[in-house]
């Protein structure tokens, strides 16, 4: 065995793995049993847990909050896939572990959301696995690492590799082409860094002609593929986007009449070009064709009539790809769609289609935002009940909002701001029991907030900036309609500006009421807001607080505990006093905007901006500040606009001003 990078010595109850090459430590591992082993074929189980025993699973930081597969499977209890690993049980019985049952050789082992950190060594016991087919690592932490550089030596007998959203950097090691009975390879979502040379993509498209799903997602490319690219026709699954690619899309790739899901999206506007015949003549002959993402991909195509060329889709995404034409009148009556995005496709023109009353369509994604829909929405839109998720923001939509919307009972998402909507909210709306977000702003909304919004437990944000709503809102709970924010608990971002409401706000009491809320757009509201200046408890993920206009005479304590505080707008109000020492505590490096302007602020400028390097806007002006301009702000090189004019400052000119960079 000496041609092997690991040397076996069996002493006793114990087998030893000492290290040929590189290494000169010697590992082993106690096992009682080891007649008893009768399945799980002699020496796989010891590379298993040398595996195990080089990755750590303690102290796991790795959030796994952003990715959803581990969030539903984890759950508060869950630990570690290998835990159970010993060397008491037949290595076949393990979490994660598939063997031939026929020769005890492992087959597969599916460590996925398994809480692994460290590194992936050049001489990791992984490469002692030769009939090894499946190896799935996706969603652990190796971030910061390096795949190994003989990567393609992991088994001849691969045929699923999965090592997305593992945090790994730099290069995709060459030989990974050498693995070339590879059905699946899913590289996506790893580090910032991650990427594959051209050369080893190709070769991997050349040497693999088995393969049926690749996923290089966020993998940057960051090339100008060849024309005649050869790709296995047996290919169902083509992810490439966010990989960087330009220029125009290889005729290849829409020749593979396989295909089942082809994502191109997300490598920058405009950057790849597909002919508007190569797509028409793709999408007619792609038989099997279901989900179509070209997010991006600047078609310039004028949007056909004929919709049977899209009748098998079940996601389409044409959004911002130069679409062109009128909208096709039955879009919404596609029989399988599930998905619909064709935001920002300017000239994409003319009403929102009806929906077929007959048509029980599974659509529950729709956005046309940011196209040139006119005319009114239909009644008919009523009847989309899967809906989920609808955006008809930024268009030319006009007339009420239709009492239909009542149908929609698992929408969670609703936006429909930008547009020119009129009329007054109907109460209905809100009583949609999965309404989490809402946004209605800059239209021309009338009359006041129905009652039932404040009663509506599933919100989390609500956006009605920019309207002319009328009408008493309070933070308390008193009169007898109880119009009052409190008990919805669960707001994370509430936008009332630019209306015509009444009412007087205690900030301290809705800070501390509404513990998930992270921003607070009140300015020019009618709202005034009173604090008690109390040091509440408030959410310390708190980002967005603008409460331009609203009356405040103090600056409150409650803003000493916004950490993370990115934009204070605290503008034509009445604030008098100084500015308080501890300002400099809010934001830190998080801190873009901070405005001041014209109160009734008096004293010195606080010299205590060294924390605040991400600041670009430092607005002052309008006071009655005295004193000098504080050099401390010289730490703030993002800094863009600085106004402190209309004061008594006495100060000259600061040099240092001038080696602002942005300034």
């Amino acid at each position: 065995m000496d041609q092997n990078p690991h040397v076996f010595r069996f002493s006793g109850q114990s087998i030893c793995f000492e290290m040929s090459n590189k290494i000169s430590v010697v590992d082993c591992i106690h096992y009682p049993n080891f007649k008893t082993l009768v399945t799980c074929i002699l020496l796989r189980p010891f590379a298993l847990l040398l595996f195990k025993q080089n990755l750590s699973s303690t102290n796991f930081s790795f959030d796994y909050s952003m990715f959803s597969p581990c969030a539903d499977w984890l759950g508060s209890g869950y630990s570690p896939i290998m835990k159970n690993w010993n060397t008491n049980t037949d290595c076949c019985d393990w979490n994660g572990v598939t063997c031939d049952h026929s020769t005890g050789d492992v087959i597969g082992l599916d460590l996925s959301c398994s809480m692994l950190q460290g590194t992936i060594h050049p001489n990791t016991t992984l490469f002692h696995l030769p009939h090894l087919q499946r190896l799935n690592l996706a969603y652990n932490d190796f971030t910061g690492s390096q795949l190994p550089p003989n990567m393609g030596m992991v088994s001849s007998s691969l045929t699923h590799l999965n090592i997305s959203y593992c945090g790994f950097t730099r290069r995709v090691p060459t030989d990974i082409s050498h693995l070339h009975k590879l059905v699946s390879l899913d590289l996506s979502s790893n580090g910032i860094d991650f990427n594959i040379e051209p050369n080893v993509f190709v070769n991997l498209l050349q040497n693999c002609t088995d393969m049926k799903e690749l996923s290089l997602k966020y993998v940057t490319i960051s090339s100008v593929l060849p024309a005649d690219l050869n790709i296995s026709s047996s290919l169902e699954l083509l992810n490439l986007a966010s990989t960087g690619l330009q220029g125009k899309l290889p005729h290849s790739i829409f020749n593979l009449q396989s295909l089942v899901t082809l994502d191109l999206s997300s490598n920058g506007i405009n950057s790849l070009l597909l002919q508007p015949h190569i797509f028409s003549s793709f999408i007619k002959n792609s038989t099997f064709l279901r989900d179509l993402w070209l997010a991006e991909v600047n078609i310039g195509l004028v949007l056909t009539t004929h919709l049977n060329i899209f009748s098998s889709l079940r996601s389409l995404d044409l959004s911002f790809t130069n679409l062109q034409g009128k909208l096709p009148n039955d879009i919404l009556n596609l029989e399988y769609l599930e998905e619909l995005d064709l935001q920002g496709n300017k000239d994409l023109f003319g009403p929102l289609p009806k929906v077929n009353t007959s048509t029980n369509t599974p659509l529950y994604w729709l956005d046309l935002s940011s196209t040139r829909l006119s005319g009114a929405i239909p009644a008919s839109i009523g009847h989309l009940k899967s809906l989920v998720y609808l955006s008809l923001s930024n268009c030319g939509l006009i007339g009420s909002l239709p009492n239909s919307l009542v149908n929609l009972r698992n929408l969670k998402f609703l936006y429909l701001a930008s547009n020119m909507l009129s009329g007054t909210l109907p109460s209905s709306l809100f009583t949609l029991p999965s309404l989490e977000y809402i946004r209605l702003g800059d239209n021309k909304f009338q009359g006041n907030m129905p009652l039932e919004l404040f009663s509506l437990q599933s919100i989390k944000g609500l956006s009605f900036a920019n309207n002319q709503l009328t009408g008493q809102i309070d933070v308390l709970d008193r009169g007898p309609a109880l119009q009052t924010f409190q008990k919805l608990t669960n707001l994370t971002y509430i936008d009332l500006s630019n209306n015509g409401f009444r009412g007087v706000w205690d900030l301290d009491t809705l800070l501390s009421s509404l513990r998930n809320l992270e921003t607070l757009i009140l300015s020019q509201s009618g709202i005034s807001v009173t604090t008690d200046n109390a040091d509440h408890y408030v959410n310390p993920e708190f980002g967005i607080l603008s409460l331009a206009s609203c009356n405040i005479k103090v600056f409150p304590v409650s803003f000493r505990a916004m950490k993370v505080l990115k934009h204070l707008d605290l503008s034509s109000n009445d604030i008098h006093g100084h500015i308080p020492d501890w300002i400099g505590e809010i934001g830190g490096i998080k801190l873009l905007v901070l405005d001041l302007s014209n109160n009734s602020i008096t004293g010195t400028i606080p010299n205590v901006y060294e924390g605040w390097s991400g600041l670009e806007g430092f607005v002052l002006n309008g006071n009655q500040l005295e004193g000098n301009v504080p050099s401390s702000l010289n730490k703030c090189r993002n800094l863009r606009i600085m106004d402190l004019g209309n004061n008594h400052l006495n100060d000259t000119f600061p040099g240092w001003l001038g080696d602002l960079p942005k300034l």
